[in-house]
């Protein structure tokens, strides 16, 4: 394999038109995984371009979401970049893909260098889709019980004022009205964005976040597996940004992780009640929803809309 000639002779090109040879090419395959390593010669002034071409940007353009994916092993629809590493090409020579040593004479250093890139399998098995948010989420939960305990031997609580300063008219905070065993299973859903453009962020998906924040479902929806409404209650969420070496015109701010938390509550009791957020126990009777001035305690709205 010569590289002794012009590199725009190449034959092998990336998406993006970088020249490459191909050296060597190894992976493996097990009963649910597999995995690839290649080996590239490339010109060490293409090593920065081919580094954010393996591993792009998401960005947002009036609206329309541009998913960043990574490079994909040539002609595989499941292996995509995890790592690049580089090395000079001839030992002994030193390299300087950046460009650091401006004035060096020529010939100081390789004009190529060795790429090696592993690929392993992508968390999706779909391309991400702006209207489909479970394609482009990470998603996991945790179930949980909370168990309503009968007060009968708490004989000193008392119930105070709104400031807590004086005993209220009624002061017994004692009930034993509610039966030890009742259980209230719920369910902790986190979601991750795992890569949100800044401007996005800035510009739509807060307006959102804070209009959603305490508010449950009004309907059935799939990223829940269609639990029921007003039994998902949007709890917050939280952000991350670390900086990066990527760059990419237009992009003045890295891009965000976003995690989401929901609490699921939904259940049917024993009298074969519904259970959402907006029931509560009522003592001696049991599940009933909740009106407070004629209003539910939590408002609704169109969860999915969050991601869309």
């Amino acid at each position: 394999m010569s590289i002794h000639e012009d590199a725009s002779t190449w034959r092998r090109r990336t998406a993006g038109g970088i020249p490459y040879k191909h050296k060597t090419l190894e992976g493996e395959y097990a009963q649910v995984g597999s995995s690839a390593t290649e080996t590239y010669i490339l010109r060490a002034s293409d090593l920065q371009a081919f580094a954010e071409e393996s591993f792009p940007f998401t960005t947002a353009i009036g609206g329309l979401m541009l998913f960043g994916i990574e490079r994909p092993l040539p002609n595989s629809t499941c292996l995509f970049t995890k790592r690049i590493r580089y090395k000079g090409l001839t030992d002994g020579k030193p390299i300087d893909p950046f460009g650091a040593d401006s004035s060096a004479p020529n010939g100081t250093y390789e004009e190529f260098v060795e790429v090696t890139v592993d690929y392993e399998q992508s968390s999706k098995e779909v391309e991400p889709n702006q209207e489909d948010p479970i394609t482009f989420l990470e998603i996991s939960s945790s179930a949980s019980t909370n168990f309503l305990a009968n007060t009968e031997g708490s004989s000193g609580a008392t119930w105070y004022g709104p400031y807590g300063n004086s005993p209220s008219n009624n002061t017994s905070a004692v009930n034993i009205n509610i039966p030890a065993t009742v259980v209230e299973p719920s369910i902790e859903w986190s979601f991750r964005w795992p890569s949100v453009p800044y401007e996005y962020f800035s510009n739509t998906l807060i307006s959102r976040l804070r209009s959603y924040l305490g508010k449950v479902n009004s309907g059935p929806t799939a990223l829940f597996h269609n639990s029921p409404a007003e039994t998902i209650l949007f709890l917050g969420y939280s952000i991350n940004q670390s900086l990066t070496w990527r760059k990419s015109t237009g992009v003045t701010v890295p891009p965000l992780s976003v995690d989401f938390k929901f609490l699921e509550k939904s259940f049917i009791s024993e009298e074969g009640v519904q259970v959402t957020h907006n029931h509560m126990f009522r003592s001696g009777v049991g599940w009933r929803r909740l009106l407070v001035n004629g209003s539910p305690l939590f408002s609704t709205a169109m969860l999915d809309n969050v991601f869309r």
